[in-house]
């Protein structure tokens, strides 16, 4: 069975993020477990609530200035006359490529920031 490149970078790149990711779920369980120890619950819900919601808000800023600075690149660039899009075998994935690309890194940086 032949697999598509796309998809084995698709597999590659959730694997990278799965993995930088683990530790800061293992650690918001422990903050969990301890914050319900001390029948604290509520303030950690506030905290992770609060969190999620700096976290998505900068990833929704990030994402629709990266997306928009790389689809005005990716316009001004087909504009070029030094390529022949005849033989550009990705022409037709621009888009998607942006998009994805665009959106994981956003995520990326959003829980970064959170």
């Amino acid at each position: 069975m032949k697999r598509s490149p796309v998809l084995i970078v698709i597999l590659l790149l959730t694997a990278l993020v799965l993995l930088l990711s683990s530790k800061g779920f293992l650690s918001l369980y422990v903050d969990s477990l301890w914050f319900r120890s001390l029948d604290y619950y509520p303030v950690f819900l506030k905290i992770l609530l609060t969190k999620l919601t700096l976290g998505l808000a900068h990833a929704l800023v990030f994402f629709g200035i990266l997306y928009l600075n790389l689809n005005i690149a990716q316009r001004y660039h087909s504009g070029s006359a030094d390529i022949q899009h005849e033989l550009d075998p990705l022409r037709p994935f621009w888009k998607p490529m942006i998009l994805l690309g665009s959106l994981l890194l956003s995520l990326m940086i959003a829980f970064q920031a959170a």
